[in-house]
């Protein structure tokens, strides 16, 4: 028999021939399969070696990033910090006073010495529409970026914008405030709740402003000004009843108990009304007072009426010292006790760097041999003892002395805004002769214990 040979160009051997190759590929496929990969993926595995191949070089540029970054974030001193300063009107370096030009002066100091630093300083509004505190909470609500470094607020705003969170706390990086020479009030001016927030800039306190007579004292009695003042002024229809309250807290009174409630001492509010009634009936004091209700209103009493006494912010005496003497509120106790306010330089500024800048323009601003030059030109009273040491007139550094050593922070409107209402009704029956003091004293103790 014969055998045919296969023929590699038949067709019949080109397909035995795709098949066994077909085979052969499926079996390597297998192969592969089991070991986890397939040749696509094996495709793309080799395209991402050699993506990542490439890549490196950018991967090294990343890492290089990285360490520049590092090396950027080392503390550094900037080339300019910028400060932003806010003040109240009276207290502008562009008005044109001399205490304005030694303000100026104490900043340009700061900044000669610190050359990176620029100021801006801007004059806000102390109340008002827009005022100062109003302002400075809502740049806190709506553009941050626009509060400034530091700013001048009167102990009231201070207080008020400490509890909203609008201050940082200035005994983190100073310890100014724990220096001697303050007077007690100021030095409590700047805390809030035992956090200090500032450091105390002016200040100006109730006292006994008269003209054409002599007092025998700068630190007169009750009896003392009856018989040696013809007649005394104050606003006695004055919602916030200061001097009222000066001279009950003179005669022994307290504004709130041991546990911080609203209080009323019966003895010292007979005493103060009494003396009001002594007043009435030796003509030292008249009916009309209830027709004032300001400071500016008695003010204007005072000058339009010639009226001997007046009692009154200390700083009406500074503005005319040729015609006017100073001496302290008249006491119904012991010891004298008035009432003071004022002005702390307080820091804003969040940011470390700044604060600390910041911080130390502050005390460059409450230095005590710049306010020994600075408070005398001012128009209102010192903080510091030492700034005394200058004041012109000996006589009246003496009286300033006692006054401000004497003095203690009036309590906020939260302390005493139920003890006010019934102080003010007994003031007014009693100046009106509708009541006798004790009669008003116990209506006044009354409606406190029903506002409680």
């Amino acid at each position: 028999m014969k055998r045919k040979m296969i023929n590699p160009k038949s067709t019949k051997f080109n397909q035995i021939f795709r098949l066994f190759v077909a085979g052969l590929i499926l079996a390597v496929s297998l192969l592969v399969g089991c070991q986890g990969q397939s040749i696509i993926d094996a495709v793309m595995a080799e395209s991402t070696v050699k993506s990542v191949a490439t890549a490196t070089p950018q991967v090294i540029e990343l890492e290089a990033t990285a360490e520049t970054t590092e090396i950027t974030a080392t503390p550094t001193i900037p080339s300019n910090i910028q400060l932003t300063v806010w003040v109240p009107p009276q207290f502008s370096p562009y008005n044109e006073t001399e205490s304005a030009e030694l303000l100026t002066g104490q900043f340009k100091s700061f900044m000669s010495q610190n050359p990176i630093v620029n100021l801006d300083i801007r004059v806000k509004a102390a109340s008002g529409s827009g005022n100062i505190l109003d302002t400075l909470l809502y740049a806190s609500q709506v553009a941050p970026e626009a509060l400034p470094s530091l700013v001048l607020l009167s102990r009231t705003d201070l207080e008020q914008a400490a509890e909203k969170g609008l201050l940082q706390p200035i005994d983190e990086i100073s310890t100014t405030i724990d220096e001697s020479d303050w007077f007690g009030f100021a030095q409590s001016m700047g805390i809030v709740q035992g956090t200090a927030y500032g450091l105390p800039f002016a200040s100006d306190a109730l006292g006994l402003v008269y003209r054409n007579a002599s007092l025998t004292s700068v630190q007169p009695g009750w009896d003392d000004v009856v018989v040696q003042l013809d007649s005394l002024v104050f606003p006695a229809a004055d919602p916030s009843v200061q001097t009222t309250l000066a001279l009950y807290l003179s005669a022994g009174g307290s504004v709130q108990d041991a546990q911080g409630q609203a209080f009323i001492d019966s003895e010292a509010l007979i005493s103060t009304l009494t003396a009001y009634q002594q007043g009435l009936k030796t003509g030292l004091l008249s009916a009309d007072l209830l027709n004032l209700q300001t400071d500016d209103q008695a003010w204007e009493y005072y000058q339009t009426n010639e009226d001997e006494g007046m009692i009154t912010w200390a700083s009406r005496q500074l503005q005319d010292s040729e015609n006017l003497k100073l001496a302290l509120v008249p006491t119904l106790g012991d010891e004298p006790i008035t009432l003071a306010k004022g002005w702390v330089w307080c820091l804003v500024e969040p940011d470390d760097l700044e604060k600390q800048y910041a911080g130390m323009l502050i005390e460059y601003l409450v230095d005590p041999n710049f306010l020994t030059e600075w408070s005398p030109k001012s128009g209102y009273l010192p903080v510091r003892p030492s700034s005394l040491t200058t004041w012109e007139n000996s006589v009246a550094a003496d009286a300033i002395n006692k006054l401000l050593a004497s003095a203690q922070l009036r309590p906020n409107t939260g302390q005493v805004s139920t003890f006010n209402n019934g102080i003010k009704t007994a003031v007014q029956e009693v100046l009106s002769n509708q009541s006798q003091p004790a009669d008003s004293a116990k209506k006044a103790i009354d409606s406190l214990e029903v506002m409680e």
